[in-house]
């Protein structure tokens, strides 16, 4: 367990010494590096995990199947782009991890970089270790690397990069088929500009993806809400959004994102709001709790932005970051020792130990 206590200890330490950056569009080539080191040492806790997460054995599987599959039946066994990534690494006879690290460093990298567009990056890192980088990006690999499609979307429409946008959205469902249920989102963002032309496109787009991607969706509908699915802690993890969603919302005047975002920030707080509503009603809370996971992303925005949000004075700024550390630490002690299926992640496992 050692491990994800020092995977949460480097943040936070930074997040004391380091608290905010002086360039709201970015962090100094310092806390960059630093940042980077914190992304090379995640991928490479995933790469060397071994029988560690919830779905481990359900993706060796799949990489089993993939090992004697030619590239056309090999697109068949699950989402096309993680389908290809589980051929290529059948091809050269790695195993399931250098797919496990990709997804890890695409989802790792999309934390860091959003966290660096706000203004104290490294308590929205922090944030999100305990569940985002933990939890699922070591247990739901194909989603993992999807939400960090996602966040680096958001990050490229911040900056007007509507075609790297809709390139990064592509992909994430490419990942994980859930992942278009960010798309109308992301579409009411997009068509702040041109609204006809990114609709059309948008609606298109969505078309093409679900005609490519239905077996999937199907497989998704079957797997989740027909068998009806339960997830004991989904009324918490969704809780975690929806409070973060309901600051937002309270705050929404001072809350600082550009006029790219801001509408894409309140879509994501309603989804957050809709969602927890749905489990009071849904057949399989699995399926809720899975599509969540591609909203959790206003977890990383509200915390990289808590003083201006929660509405702190400069100078009571230290306790406030001291007090939102505490409750990360309390989050992952949580999971890793309380948590029904805490064995799936801890003790964690590497393949150097049994090399």
């Amino acid at each position: 367990m050692i491990v994800y206590w020092l995977l949460l200890a480097f943040p936070a330490f930074m997040a004391m010494v380091f608290p905010t950056v002086s360039n709201r569009h970015g962090v100094v080539p310092g806390q960059a590096a630093a940042l980077g080191v914190f992304v090379v040492a995640y991928t490479l806790l995933s790469l060397l995990r071994l029988e560690v997460g919830a779905d481990w054995f359900a993706y060796t599987a799949m990489y089993d199947q993939a090992r004697t599959a030619s590239i056309g039946e090999a697109f068949g066994i699950t989402d096309p782009v993680f389908s290809f990534m589980l051929w290529l690494s059948a091809a050269a006879g790695t195993g399931i991890y250098p797919a496990n690290a990709l997804c890890s460093l695409i989802l790792g990298y999309g934390v860091v970089r959003l966290a660096a567009s706000l203004r104290e990056p490294w308590l929205a890192v922090t944030s999100a270790v305990p569940y985002i980088l933990i939890v699922v990006g070591f247990g739901y690999v194909r989603q993992a690397g999807a939400i960090g499609m996602i966040l680096l979307a958001i990050v490229s429409l911040s900056r007007g990069a509507n075609g790297r946008t809709v390139m990064y959205l592509v992909v994430a469902a490419g990942l994980h088929s859930s992942a278009m249920g960010v798309f109308p989102f992301f579409g009411l963002a997009l068509a702040n500009r041109n609204k006809l032309r990114t609709l059309l496109i948008v609606m298109v787009g969505s078309a093409v993806l679900y005609l490519l991607l239905s077996r999937q969706l199907a497989q998704f509908e079957t797997v989740y809400l027909e068998t009806g699915y339960q997830s004991g802690g989904a009324l918490v993890r969704i809780a975690m959004s929806v409070v973060a969603s309901l600051l937002v919302l309270a705050r929404w005047r001072s809350f600082e994102a550009g006029s790219r975002t801001r509408p894409l920030w309140l879509g994501i707080a309603l989804a957050n709001l809709a969602l927890f509503a749905l489990l009071g009603i849904s057949e399989s809370t699995t399926a809720i709790d899975r599509l969540s996971l591609h909203f959790a992303a206003i977890q990383i925005l509200v915390f990289g932005n808590i003083r201006q949000l929660a509405g702190f004075s400069p100078g009571l700024a230290p306790i406030l970051r001291l007090l939102v550390l505490g409750l990360v630490v309390a989050v992952q002690l949580v999971w890793l020792v309380y948590a029904t299926h805490a064995e799936n992640w801890v003790p964690y496992r590497s393949v150097l130990t049994y090399a």
